[in-house]
């Protein structure tokens, strides 16, 4: 049995080396030189933009082949939860099993992380939840609800 096997190993070495030979020796002509590909040559310059008005106004990539319109500015805290009208919710984190809500202040500036117990502009973060941060101050209550980003799939 293993003679065999030894036998059909050596045949089919072979066979790749006579395979491998005869590719090896068969010429494939080179592809033939156009007179942009001499050495030396100058390539053609790019048609002026000017006549590329109507691949600007009919683009080849989008489905109607209409020009888009342009999108109108959206506050940069667009859509962002309010926490007492001076922050908004940026994101939320976990660390070490203690979660946090970051804040950014509306008019910009550096993130606060706040998690339960701490003081914001006096009032105290009684509780976190997935989708809602409840501030306290003496006998009222806030509640900051915010959405959770998509999942991705």
């Amino acid at each position: 049995m293993t003679l065999l096997r030894l036998f059909l190993l050596a045949l089919l070495l072979g066979g790749l080396a006579a395979l491998a030979g005869q590719l090896s020796t068969s010429t494939v002509p080179p592809p033939a030189a156009s007179g942009t590909d001499a050495p030396g040559a100058v390539p053609e310059p790019p048609p002026p933009l000017a006549g590329l008005a109507q691949t600007r106004d009919r683009p080849l990539f989008t489905p109607a082949r209409r020009a888009l319109e342009p999108a109108a500015p959206v506050a940069a805290d667009a859509g962002r939860a309010q926490v007492l009208g001076k922050w908004t919710v940026a994101g939320a984190l976990s660390q070490g099993g203690k979660a946090s809500v970051l804040l950014a202040p509306v008019g910009g500036g550096e993130l606060r992380p706040v998690s339960v117990g701490d003081e914001l502009d006096g009032w105290t973060v009684v509780r976190l939840d997935l989708d809602q941060l409840v501030l306290r101050q003496a006998s009222s209550e806030q509640v900051i609800r915010f959405e959770q980003p998509a999942r991705k799939r």
